[in-house]
């Protein structure tokens, strides 16, 4: 018998076969490829609070997020609501994702600035009356005390009012928390500028302290009075025009603690 000529496989045709198949089998992962993905803002509410992942979502944030929301605290003429989905072009939806890492740092940064600030004013002016000055390391827990309970204590009483009247699922807790954490921000330029140089004008250096704690009782108070009334304006007006009165009431009370406590510099003849 003759031996019969070799005839190769068509492998190209096997592969071709094969990739048409292989396009087919992928296609539909392709198509779960292309779903929006979760932001990692508050995606995750089923898994329980004892859970240590319950608790990293209120700190999934970046630098620049937080960045742009303490600028947009600063800026009085920022007229963008801070409780809205509509300031997703600034980098972040911060409706949906009210964080808890910017106020945790801008209280901290709040209480270390208020006590050195405090402090070397004292210092200033012992150094000018010529006596020596007591340091006062009660402050750094008192302005710890002020601001973290300030943070979570009026929020919490204000979000209680408005669950009472029904109008608690229209702002929700932790967004009146982020936004009274990040309004304090505002404290920090105060405490800094409030350090008068002028030492040999006592009465003048008051009044400058003074015109600042002013300043940012009406910077910060306007700014959360200003996104809790945009909120809730079409909603329950009458409400909306009751709530900024206990806003500012209770920033005033702020204010006047950070004055006397940090800044009242008793002046010896």
């Amino acid at each position: 018998m003759g031996q019969q000529p070799y005839v190769p496989p068509d492998y190209e045709q096997v592969s071709s076969s094969s990739q048409h198949v292989s396009g087919q089998m992928n296609q539909p992962s392709a198509r779960q490829d292309n779903r929006p993905q979760s932001s990692g803002g508050f995606g995750i509410f089923n898994t329980s609070i004892f859970s240590l992942q319950y608790y990293l979502q209120f700190f999934d944030v970046d630098s620049d997020q937080v960045l742009t929301r303490c600028i947009q605290a600063l800026n009085p003429f920022d007229k963008r609501p801070f409780l809205s989905a509509l300031d997703a072009e600034v980098g972040g939806d911060l409706a949906e994702t009210p964080d808890m890492y910017g106020p945790f740092w801008i209280c901290t940064t709040v209480v270390f600035v208020l006590f050195f600030a405090s402090t070397l004013v004292g210092l200033l002016f012992s150094s000018w009356q010529g006596v020596k000055y007591e340091y006062k390391f009660d402050l750094l827990t008192g302005a710890a005390g002020l601001m973290y309970g300030y943070t979570v204590v009026v929020p919490t009483v204000l979000w209680l009012g408005l669950r009472y009247y029904s109008l608690g699922m229209h702002v929700g807790l932790l967004e009146l928390i982020c936004l009274y954490g990040y309004a304090n921000v505002t404290w920090i330029p105060v405490a800094i500028l409030s350090v008068s140089p002028l030492l040999g004008a006592p009465t003048i250096s008051n009044i400058i302290r003074w015109v600042f704690i002013v300043l940012g009782f009406a910077m910060s108070g306007m700014f959360v009075v200003r996104n809790v009334h945009r909120r809730l304006g079409e909603i329950a007006p009458t409400t909306a025009k009751v709530v900024p009165g206990f806003i500012l009431v209770a920033h005033a009370g702020l204010a006047l603690a950070v004055k006397f406590l940090f800044f009242g510099v008793e002046i010896k003849n």
